[in-house]
């Protein structure tokens, strides 16, 4: 069976689509969602690098392209993945995510 994408992440130069479920594929290399690989939700960082707010899927991917960034273009989210049972922050920059068109 093959999971229908619900939303879109673009972080740099790469596309990742994202089910209903938060499973997470790559379109470009031909990696179908599995369940092994999950969006958890985004994660806000203070300067000292400590974690002052949580969002967690599917509410931080309605966050706007302008959300995502501060002004100066810095990164205000990061998003958290659970990857082969390893919970990560991305250092990948995100910069949009959007709902797919069904």
């Amino acid at each position: 069976m093959i999971a229908t994408a619900r939303y879109w992440i673009i972080a740099e130069r790469e596309r990742y689509t994202v089910t209903a479920d938060g499973m997470i594929g790559r379109p470009d290399i031909g990696m179908m969602p599995s369940g092994k690989w999950q969006v958890r939700g985004a994660v806000r960082r203070n300067n000292f690098g400590a974690q002052v707010e949580f969002l967690p899927f599917p509410q931080c991917m309605m966050l706007t392209r302008n959300q995502w960034r501060y002004a100066n273009g810095k990164p205000r989210w990061h998003l958290r993945d659970l990857d082969h049972g390893t919970l990560r922050d991305w250092g990948n920059p995100v910069l949009d995510t959007y709902p797919a068109r069904t």
